[in-house]
């Protein structure tokens, strides 16, 4: 996992947006939408006026997509990335947005979140569909699209092994930024 957690990382350094590495210490709560709203109240609270939460599941994330969210993040409220499956792998938020709405009451984990953040009163746009691998069906089929990724087939591996010891693996971790209405903010760590 420190491999694909350093591989999204990475991705999103790449993007040229401010990143904010949201471990453990930034996250509190009992459940996934309770550790993901105070990881964000703390990035607005630096003075970020938008945010892009990506988790740790998302191999083919691209620093181009992060850019795409931002630059959509100028005129749109919301940005999602929809899952196959009815999650998310991206969303992008305003401040304003953020502060209207509880992201605590959704349905995280579950294949109704996409249609749920649909319903928000907000100028939305989704992003092309990508797969996410939140569970070892999903890898696996991601490891059938980009067979050349040798460090994929591992985490693959592992994971299989993991899940049948611990199904909820999903933890948020970077999460891109920008300050005011800049696309490229000061480097944040």
């Amino acid at each position: 996992l420190r491999r694909l957690n350093r591989q999204i990382l990475a991705t999103a350094r790449r993007s040229g947006l401010a990143v904010i590495h949201a471990d453990e210490h930034m996250q509190s709560g009992k459940g996934f939408g309770e550790r993901l709203h105070y990881a964000m109240e703390r990035g607005f609270s630096f003075g970020f006026r938008k945010l892009i939460v990506v988790g740790n599941d998302c191999p083919e994330l691209q620093a181009g997509q992060l850019r795409r969210a931002a630059n959509i993040l100028t005129q749109r409220d919301l940005v999602l990335g929809p899952t196959p499956h009815g999650g998310v792998y991206l969303l992008g938020m305003t401040r304003q947005a953020f502060e209207r709405f509880d992201l605590r009451r959704l349905p995280w984990q579950t294949s109704g979140l996409y249609q749920e953040l649909l319903r928000f009163p907000f100028r939305t746009k989704v992003l092309p569909t990508a797969e996410d691998a939140n569970d070892p069906h999903a890898l696996w089929r991601l490891v059938q699209r980009v067979r050349s990724s040798q460090w994929l087939r591992e985490i693959f591996d592992l994971l299989t092994f993991r899940f049948s010891v611990s199904p909820d693996l999903k933890f948020v971790l970077p999460v891109a930024a920008t300050r005011a209405d800049r696309l490229r903010a000061p480097p944040f760590a």
